[in-house]
């Protein structure tokens, strides 16, 4: 059944050629217990005038499709139009009022006791307006995400927790602050120098290599290391080089250690042992027999 079917057939609810649907679903204790949790899910609403002097109980992202709104937080005023989101924190004070009419957006919000390590791993630290930089796949979640939650299965609220879980992630991947804060252009600085790590961690990699991708200087990168990763970018490069080497064990059975840290950028044998048994708790040995 096609979306706009799928909510015709459960709602009913059509105005000016736009379906439009919303979900509050019944949550049980088991459902409480779950890291994340949805509370409301809307798809097309179109807002008026919201007013919430103690905030809202639940963390919210609430995506512009069309027309234009004025959102009020900390005494000042930021125009909300179509692909861009808000991010608002629970019991944070805030209001939004239609300025284009109709102002129509998506929305959902969740809650869980595992919501603020995931958004601070992901530096969502706080209440936002975002830029959408892939409009058509955020406004996909929000279907996938309604058809889920209120499809029926014994897994459903599981699933759904699962899907909100990459929900976020797809949020922070794929939208920036408006006003950027230092942290997200850190994290924007450091994204280079992870993937050329990841394409070239079988060759000599040097710090001042890496620090030139990125216009830095070594002992810049290295604090940027610390602050985004908390480790220092040689410590990075070998766990990304054992986990490869962990692969490699697995496919090619016959190889030896001393060619597999070679072939993934160790020098030293010795070292890549090692550096193996620090980050795994075990030999490479060891580890191999755990497969035979």
């Amino acid at each position: 059944m096609a979306y706009n079917e799928f909510c015709w057939h459960i709602f009913g609810l059509y105005q000016e050629g736009v379906y439009m649907a919303h979900y509050f679903p019944t949550l049980n204790k088991d459902q409480l217990r779950l890291p994340i949790y949805l509370k409301t899910i809307g798809i097309h609403y179109e807002e008026t005038v919201v007013n919430r002097p103690q905030g809202f109980p639940a963390y919210q992202w609430i995506q512009c499709t069309s027309g234009e709104g004025i959102f009020q937080y900390e005494q000042k005023e930021y125009k909300i139009k179509s692909g861009q989101g808000l991010f608002i924190y629970p019991h944070v004070k805030h209001s939004y009022y239609a300025l284009q009419k109709p102002w129509i957006t998506h929305w959902v919000s969740f809650d869980g006791y595992g919501i603020k390590a995931l958004l601070e791993s992901l530096h969502i630290s706080r209440t936002d307006i975002y830029d959408v930089l892939n409009k058509p796949l955020l406004e996909s979640r929000f279907y996938d995400c309604f058809q889920l939650a209120t499809s029926k299965g014994i897994y459903n609220n599981i699933e759904t927790s699962a899907f909100l879980f990459q929900f976020l992630i797809d949020i922070a991947k794929h939208s920036e602050p408006l006003q950027k804060t230092s942290l997200h252009s850190q994290k924007n600085k450091l994204e280079p120098v992870l993937q050329f790590i990841d394409e070239n961690y079988f060759r000599a990699i040097t710090i001042e290599q890496l620090a030139q991708k990125v216009n830095v200087t070594p002992q810049y990168l290295c604090v940027l290391f610390q602050r985004m990763i908390k480790k220092r970018p040689f410590e990075y490069i070998n766990e990304v080089r054992v986990s490869k080497s962990k692969e490699l064990i697995l496919i090619h059975r016959t190889m030896s250690i001393t060619t597999i840290s070679k072939t993934v950028g160790f020098e030293s044998s010795s070292y890549y042992g090692a550096q193996f048994k620090k980050i795994e708790g075990m030999t490479p040995g060891k580890f191999k027999a755990l497969f035979e």
